[in-house]
């Protein structure tokens, strides 16, 4: 059984000097729905890093323009070292956090939870 990645280990999978396409097979199929999120946000960043490069904007004007990096950037996946379990986890917390805070209702620690996500803690 194939555990659960974070978006940067499969983006790490798909982008390597040989796509390990057998454990990406694998994973596909046992693990569908991680799979196929993870898939979308990998299109659309590569298709994002594709018009960046078009467009000569800088960090995408070099011929590793399809980088790692770029493409992590581009994906605007929230919790990209999370796995994907972890991460879909604390989007719902965030989630019912920021409900909790727009209707009143809030703790003293769901104000701590927004000042650290805002320093980078």
């Amino acid at each position: 059984m194939i555990k659960s990645k974070s978006f940067k280990q499969f983006v790490s999978m798909q982008e390597s000097n040989k796509p390990k396409l057998i454990e990406l097979s694998q994973y596909k199929k046992e693990r569908p729905e991680e799979y196929e999120s993870y898939n979308e946000a990998y299109k659309k960043a590569r298709n994002e890093c594709m018009k960046a490069h078009n467009k000569g904007m800088p960090g995408y004007t070099s011929l590793n323009y399809m980088s790692i990096e770029n493409i992590m950037k581009s994906a605007g996946v929230k919790y990209p070292d999370l796995p994907y379990e972890e991460a879909q986890k604390k989007i719902k917390e965030t989630e019912a956090r920021n409900k909790r805070i727009e209707s009143g209702t809030a703790t003293h620690e769901d104000y701590v939870s927004v000042m650290n996500e805002r320093k980078g803690n």
